[in-house]
């Protein structure tokens, strides 16, 4: 499952940048009757970044499509305007709000989504970050109409020797407010409300990071619980276990920055805090929006 995940801020000024996020998501299914689920996520996202002492603010439009390997090709693609506000003290509150063109016309929708996250303490000194989102969509077929709330934790322990051991716990609740009756018999396969529960629980275990990068080692259980989940053809619910090897790489761009000096006889110190190490805390907002399950809240089944 490759994923590249970087950002561009060319420095203009002290307090205000512009800057363009570039992700690129894949994931490849090698058995034959999953193969067609494989999917690529793109988006782009250009915008400005305002900085001030204590916080910053970013405001940007993101521009995302979502491909499958089956013949439909292109499945999905956003319009979005998102901002974020940051704080020194690592608290984000977050906004995003556009429209997500399907294929099938009747999933097309308005979708908006508000968040806030930070520090919530410690465990045995290792710093523990949370927060949660609302997410509100309002679809062309109102069988589709939705209203979900997804709240997340993790926490990162030093192991010793630049190693750390991050665990992390997820879950999103979805509702479908006007699902039911003959409409939701005909999509979901029951003509009872659809509502989803779904919980995930992940360790990664990150090694030392060598020329900029850090290999690490994830496994991540999901579960869905899902009402619309009676009918043969309709599987909402599902269990997985996934192992995911990660490679990330970072840099620091220093140009146009004062040089350091290093006096003889210098031994630097081992602060085990290093850019890059993973040590430092986790930004809340990369963690609410890491998985795409809970951020978009697939409404698919798959049918024999």
């Amino acid at each position: 499952m490759p994923e590249l995940r970087a950002r561009f801020a060319p420095r203009v000024s002290a307090k205000a940048r512009p800057l363009v996020d570039v992700e690129v998501l894949g994931n490849h299914f090698f058995e034959d009757e999953a193969e067609g689920f494989s999917t690529v996520l793109g988006s782009v996202r250009p915008g400005v970044a305002i900085a001030s002492a204590d916080r910053r603010l970013v405001v940007g439009y993101r521009l995302e499509g979502l491909w499958l390997e089956e013949e439909s090709g292109l499945y999905s693609e956003a319009r979005r305007l998102e901002a974020e506000l940051e704080w020194a003290a690592g608290r984000v509150l977050f906004a995003g709000f556009g429209h997500r063109d399907y294929t099938d016309e009747k999933r097309s929708r308005w979708e908006g989504d508000l968040g806030f996250g930070g520090s919530i303490g410690s465990i045995a000194g290792s710093p523990v970050v949370a927060g949660a989102t609302i997410r509100l969509a309002d679809a062309e077929a109102r069988v589709y109409d939705q209203l979900g709330v997804s709240v997340a934790a993790s926490t990162t322990i030093p192991l010793g020797r630049r190693t750390s051991l991050r665990v992390a716990v997820s879950a999103a609740w979805d509702d479908y407010f006007n699902s039911g009756g003959p409409e939701g018999l005909l999509v979901f396969g029951t003509t009872d409300k659809r509502r989803d529960l779904l919980g995930r629980a992940g360790l990664t275990l990150w090694a030392p990071e060598w020329r900029h990068v850090r290999p690490g080692l994830e496994v991540r259980a999901t579960r869905r619980d899902s009402t619309a989940d009676d009918s043969p053809g309709y599987d909402f619910s599902y269990d997985e276990l996934r192992v995911v090897i990660w490679l990330r790489w970072s840099f620091t761009a220093g140009r146009g920055t004062p040089t350091t000096v290093t006096p003889a006889g210098h031994v630097p110190l081992e602060w085990g805090i290093e850019p890059g190490d993973g040590l430092q805390d986790e930004r809340i907002l990369d963690l609410l929006r890491r998985d795409e399950e809970l951020r978009r809240s697939s409404s698919c089944t798959i049918r024999p």
